[in-house]
This record gives structure tokens, C-alpha cells and sequence, in this order.
């Protein structure tokens, strides 16, 4: 047992809470001590079950006995469970039984596709990386330099003509490196490219030297040096993809047979794995990778965990709409001992979400490793894009800084915006309510009834059974009433959805959110002294949102008509 093996550490740290050194050695010991346990096990070809069951309280949440009250504090963090989660969140002892009972299927393949996905995915994010980095060269050069248009043009195309040969003497040498057989054609071919680069290199250089501004002339070089770089990585990738298609085609040719030992090199494989993301975590925020809890320490809970999943899926609808969820699905939450900022890990598309955030402040941790999941997987840009059009942000040109700054704004935007507090500069905020907010002037849909999110049978399905009920409308349970008014919304069916809502705020006139729809929905079919009372009565039991801002401006609309 963890308890058993860390006695001295744990007796050195109870009696000076401030030794650093005890602490340490304890936060490493854990994930020793996770990775030594559930290997041996898998070697030996024995469950995980009486090891995850006996010692979940160390390894679902750091919790150890003569550190903390192990009894009282699981008690808390666990509550009434995880029941209602619209995504899949997961603690460390049901990750590892998950993953040994894939290792033992042999999901190889599987893994293997995956990551062939993956690398794709990364090759057309770069392609896109090298396309901005050429805009924005394109932009300084139309700007600095001095000479006709037509000129400048007829540049710009040069330098993109030598991106792109660039590219192509980076494939040559990587395969040479590797010992790749090149034709004697080939090898003219590379050579002549070889001299002609050094030509267009110093031609570059030139016609950067001639901007008279240096700050322009460092940036226009470091673009070009970025596009190499870039280039490089996409190179890498495409001879990855090489291997993996290769060894797609082994795999499919026999079933793979691991032995214990090459499973238990890959479970500690994993584990290490998400001890060093947990670590990079806390280093991201100059934290020490703290993995057990002790007295004082402000952690999260379950409840406060799905609130706060829900708040973000109240408060940013479209956070699944892209292309990653039609591949691989929604990312899934793991919860793991430790302490900084959540992160999204693209890899394996999870979200990693440490027990303990900086100054007890879950929602902003929440907050940032969702914003971080929602930037990776805007394949184009789009949305950085945009950020970077308003005004104060367009002298950003660091799309490092870029992140850092919309990353910063979403958390104020999800823990102070959404309560009602005017932290975000007017233009920000504007920007935030037109790409990340719900429409201001339509109903609040929650996410398992946005059309995105529901498959054709399942909507289909749905419909029909609103149909039935709407026959006895009265008769309906709560449920019913708000999923009613909000299918028929969708249809186009105002008078449904409104006659639907109405029953509902009459059956739970505390319901909030059935407020807003009623103002909402009454005020599309003209009945301003019903949207005009629903909105009231939303104001007055919910003032401070922003939610209720919004509530407050539909009402000076209704009150000017």
C-alpha cells in the first residue's frame, strides 16, 4: 500500500508541513507507485480491480491518511456522483481498467488509425500555419516596401516559389538521412535545387534589407525562419504517416499478440504520460506538480465539476460543432490528482483536469483547458483570426500572445462575464457575444437538444413523440413541457413551442431558463405583455447574469414599442 511504502515521507511532512522535500518526494512516489502497481499486475496477468478498488482514495484523488481526513474529503468530492455529465469524465482508476481491458483486446489497430488521423490532422493545421505565416509577411512587404505594386507582387510570389522549394530540399534531405536510394537523376535534381535556394536565399534578404524599418526586417526573417521550421515538422509527419500506413497494413495481415512484458512497458508508457502532462500543468503557472491533498487545501468536487461543465455549455453552445467531434468524438474530462490549470491533451482528445487549481479557482482551470481544446481544433484559424480583427488586439502579431491573451479572456469571460460583471473592454465583449455566446435575441437550447448534437433517427424520434403529447399539452410532465417547446421552436412551430412553454412556467415558475424561453418565444409571436412579465420575473429572481443583461435590454426593446 501507498500509506505503507511513503511512511517516512508522510511522518516527515506531519511533522513540518513546510518540508518542500517530503512533498516531493511524496507527488513523484504516487505515480512510481501507480505505474510499478498496475504494471507488475498486467505482467503477471492479473485484474486491476482489487488494486484500483483498495487503493482509490490514493489513486482517483491523492488521498492519504495522517495528510488529510481520507473519509470526510471523498465524502465531499464524490457527493451524489457524476450522474447528468453530458460529456465522459473519468478518475484514474477507471482510465487504467479501461485501457488493460483494450490492451488485452489488442486495439493496436485501432490505436494506429487513430494516430494516422491525427497526423493528418496536424499536417493540414501546418499547411494552414505556413498560409498565415505567408499572409503576414504579404501584409508587411505590400506595406514596407518600397516599390510599384506590380513589383512587389511579382516578390511576394518569388518568396512563396521558394517556400515551396524549400519544403521539397527538406524531403530530399531527410530521406537521405535515412538512406534513402536517390537516382542519379534525383541527385542532380537536389543538387541543382540546392544552388538555386542559396540564390533565392540571398535574393530574400536583399529585398528585406530594403525596408528601412528593423523591427519589420527582424520580423520578415523570422516569418521565413518559421516557415522552415514549420515545413520541417511537416515533413516528419508525412514520413510518420509512411510508417503507420505500413504498419496499418502488417496489422491487418495478422493479430497482434503482445506479451506481458510489452504490456506492461506500455501501461507505464501511458501513466507516464499523463504524469508529465499533469506536470506541465503546475509548470505552466511555476507550480511544484503537488499530487496529494492535504488539510486546507481547496479542491473540486463532482457537483461543482458538473456545474461548471454545465455553465460552459450554457455559456459557449457551439463548442462541439467542428470536424474533430465527427472523427473522434467529444473530447472526454479526466480527473487527476495534482494542481494548476486544465489542458487539452489533442492525442488522445481528453481534457486533463488537476483536483486543485491556483487560488481554489476551478472554473477559470475548467475554463482554460477548454478554451485550449476549442483553438485546437479550429483547423483554419477562424476564431484566432477573428480575435485578432478587433481593434485593440490587431498589433499582436505573436500568435503565442495571440492565445495567451484570448485564453485570458475567456476565463474573465466565463467566471466574471457570466455572472454579470463588465470586465472585458466593450469591443471584446462584443466580439465574445457574437462567436462564443448564445444568439442575444433567441432561445436558450441546451446541448443535448441542439440539432448538431442529436442524430436525424434520434430528432426524428423526438418529434414524434411531441406529437402525441402535444394533443394533451396540460397533462405533460415538466420534461416534456421543455423539450416540447423547444423541438417546435426549432420547427419553425412558434405557437406550439409558446402554448409548450407556457404550460411549463405555470407547472415550475422557478424553472429560470423557462422564464428566458417564455420572454423569448412570446415576444416572436407579438405577445408583448407575456414576453414583458416573463422577463420581469426573470430579472427579479436572477439580477446578476448576464443572462439578466440580456433579459433587461429585450426588455427596454419591449417597453419602446
Amino acid at each position: 500500500m501507498f500509506k505503507e511504502k511513503f511512511k517516512e515521507q508522510i511522518q516527515r511532512f506531519c511533522q513540518d508541513d513546510q518540508d518542500k522535500s517530503a512533498l516531493s518526494e511524496l507527488s513523484a512516489g504516487y505515480w512510481s507507485y501507480l505505474g510499478d502497481t498496475a504494471g507488475q499486475l498486467v505482467r503477471q496477468k492479473q485484474s486491476l480491480e482489487d488494486f484500483t478498488a483498495n487503493e482509490s482514495d490514493i489513486i482517483d484523488f491523492g488521498l492519504c491518511a495522517g495528510l488529510i481526513d481520507v473519509d470526510k474529503t471523498r465524502a465531499v468530492i464524490t457527493g451524489e456522483g457524476l450522474c447528468g455529465s453530458k460529456i465522459c469524465i473519468q478518475t484514474i482508476s477507471q482510465w487504467l481498467k479501461e485501457l488493460v481491458v483494450k490492451m488485452n483486446q489488442g486495439d493496436k489497430l485501432e490505436q494506429v488509425t487513430r494516430d494516422i488521423k491525427l497526423a493528418e490532422i496536424q499536417i493540414k493545421k501546418l499547411h494552414n500555419e505556413v498560409t498565415a505565416a505567408q499572409s503576414c509577411r504579404r501584409e508587411h512587404l505590400l506595406k514596407h516596401l518600397e516599390m510599384d505594386e506590380p513589383s512587389k507582387n511579382r516578390e511576394i510570389g518569388a518568396l512563396c516559389t521558394t517556400d515551396q522549394m524549400t519544403g521539397e530540399s527538406i524531403r530530399s534531405k531527410k530521406a537521405i538521412s535515412r538512406g534513402v536510394f536517390f537516382t542519379v537523376d534525383q541527385k542532380r535534381e537536389h543538387c541543382g535545387r540546392e544552388g538555386q535556394l542559396e540564390k533565392e536565399y540571398a535574393k530574400a534578404n536583399g529585398l528585406f534589407e530594403r525596408v528601412r524599418d528593423k523591427e519589420v526586417v527582424c520580423e520578415l526573417k523570422k516569418i521565413n525562419s518559421d516557415i522552415h521550421n514549420i515545413y520541417s515538422k511537416i515533413v516528419d509527419l508525412e514520413n510518420n504517416l509512411v510508417k503507420m500506413n505500413q504498419e496499418i497494413s502488417e496489422l491487418e495481415k495478422k493479430v497482434l499478440d503482445a506479451s506481458p512484458l510489452e504490456l506492461e512497458n506500455r501501461i507505464k508508457r501511458e501513466i507516464e504520460y499523463v504524469r508529465d502532462m499533469t506536470k506541465l500543468s503546475a509548470k505552466r503557472l511555476h507550480l511544484e506538480s503537488d499530487t496529494l491533498l492535504k488539510e486546507g487545501d481547496k479542491f473540486i468536487t463532482y457537483k461543482t465539476l458538473l456545474d461548471f461543465m454545465d455553465r460552459i455549455f450554457e455559456f459557449d453552445p457551439h463548442i462541439f460543432r467542428n470536424d474533430r467531434v465527427n472523427t473522434f468524438g467529444k473530447p472526454l474530462l479526466l480527473l487527476v490528482p495534482g494542481v494548476g490549470n486544465a489542458l487539452y491533451d489533442w492525442k488522445n482528445n481528453r481534457l486533463i483536469v488537476p483536483i486543485k487549481a491556483p487560488s481554489g479557482n476551478h472554473m477559470a482551470s475548467i475554463a482554460c483547458g477548454v478554451i485550449e481544446y476549442r483553438l485546437d481544433v479550429d483547423e483554419e484559424k477562424k476564431l484566432l483570426n477573428s480575435y485578432n480583427q478587433i481593434p485593440e488586439l490587431k498589433g499582436i502579431r505573436s500568435v503565442f500572445q495571440l492565445r495567451n491573451r484570448l485564453i485570458k479572456d475567456y476565463i474573465a469571460w466565463m467566471t466574471s462575464e457570466y455572472k454579470g460583471y463588465r470586465i472585458l473592454s466593450k469591443d471584446v465583449k462584443n466580439w465574445f457575444e457574437h462567436q462564443i455566446a448564445p444568439p442575444k435575441n433567441d432561445i436558450y437550447t441546451p446541448p443535448e437538444l441542439q440539432q448538431y448534437a442529436v442524430s436525424v433517427e434520434e430528432y426524428k424520434k423526438i418529434l414524434k413523440d411531441m406529437e402525441q403529447k402535444s394533443a394533451s399539452v396540460d397533462s405533460c410532465s415538466p420534461q416534456d413541457l421543455w423539450v416540447g417547446s423547444i423541438i417546435y421552436y426549432q420547427q419553425g412551430e412558434i405557437d406550439k413551442s409558446f402554448e409548450f412553454i407556457s404550460a411549463l412556467v405555470k407547472k415550475d415558475p422557478d424553472n429560470l431558463m423557462a422564464l428566458y424561453n417564455c420572454g423569448q418565444i412570446a415576444s416572436k409571436i407579438m405577445n408583448n405583455s407575456c414576453a414583458t412579465e416573463a422577463f420581469k420575473k426573470y430579472c427579479e429572481k436572477n439580477p446578476q447574469s448576464w443572462w439578466a443583461r440580456i433579459a433587461r435590454d429585450r426588455l427596454r426593446q419591449l417597453q419602446m414599442k
